[in-house]
């Protein structure tokens, strides 16, 4: 099967938000921000501990979204909101993101709680990011247009990581690191805000439920309802579950393998430059493997 047709206007503005948050996912999530919260923020704690600690502000935050989701996804699918609750979680992570540069040694439960918060929004704005696709694309485009997203997205998280980490070079030698750590949390907002808005001001909600006004008591109904069908779908019922526990270790990974390499003696420098490398190591595959999906089906390539 081939894909004809070039990008259209609305999935080229939707693959520019993967290129705006993967700033927040290789920076704050991935590397400089733990390597900060750990050296600089826990600095004078047993290292055990600050590895503990940011396992488990992830996992607080991995669960506050758990809980949240199914809510809010049935109040995004009435019509508009899908939208607003993506810009909601985008404000809210950019203005924590930001805030992490104000933080300062023995800080630790502060910085924590704005890092889960950061994080909370993070991964809210991907929810209603990922629910757009079907707004913006064909089902014959769809495992195309998401590869691609993957693919831009390891680009754009790693063209502002290579200026952070020259700017941390340069604090370095001029005894002004330490700034230039906290400058990259900013960065990292004004990144994620700016490509952002290709999304938030190009793309339109197609598909929802207009019938109803996303009250509590409509979302309730519509969990309620998902809930009591869901048996009759076999598919979706053997997806969820399934994807819970791969998306888990996925997530873990990602977020716990600096703190872990920090700890067994991995220098900073080392750790920094292999997560550059996988960037642009995926880039050319994420490619592929969307491309491939829709020849052989994405379940076939998973």
């Amino acid at each position: 099967m081939k894909i004809k047709g070039r990008l259209t206007r609305a999935e080229r503005n939707w693959i520019l938000y993967d290129v705006a948050n993967s700033s927040y996912g290789l920076i704050i999530m991935t590397t400089i921000m733990p390597l900060y919260y750990k050296g600089y923020i826990a600095g004078d704690v047993d290292t055990a501990v600050s590895t503990a600690d940011w396992g488990f502000a992830n996992s607080a935050a991995g669960l506050a979204v758990a809980l949240l989701a199914p809510f809010l996804g049935a109040i995004a699918d009435v019509k508009g909101n899908k939208k607003v609750f993506l810009g909601s979680f985008l404000g809210l992570g950019i203005v924590a993101t930001a805030a992490l540069s104000f933080t300062a040694p023995g800080m630790r439960l502060l910085t924590l709680i704005i890092y889960a918060t950061s994080l909370i929004a993070f991964t809210g704005s991907c929810v209603f990011y990922d629910a757009m696709l079907v707004d913006v694309t064909s089902p014959k485009r769809m495992d195309w247009i998401s590869g691609a997203g993957y693919a831009w997205g390891y680009v754009g998280g790693g063209i502002p990581y290579i200026f952070c980490m020259g700017l941390m070079a340069l604090g370095g030698l001029v005894g002004l690191k330490t700034m230039a750590v906290k400058s990259s949390f900013v960065i990292t907002a004004l990144w994620w805000l700016a490509f952002s808005l290709p999304v938030l001001w190009g793309v339109r909600q197609k598909y929802a439920l207009s019938r109803q006004r996303g009250t509590v008591a409509d979302a309730l109904c519509n969990l309620w309802t998902t809930v009591k069908k869901i048996r009759y779908y076999r598919n979706v019922a053997l997806f969820l579950p399934a994807y819970f526990l791969y998306i888990d270790g996925v997530d873990t990974i990602i977020q716990m393998a600096v703190p872990y390499g920090r700890d067994i003696g991995l220098t900073d420098t080392l750790l920094m430059l292999t997560v550059l490398g996988l960037q642009f190591l995926a880039f050319p595959f994420a490619l592929l493997y969307g491309r491939l999906a829709v020849v052989y089906s994405a379940r076939r390539m998973l």
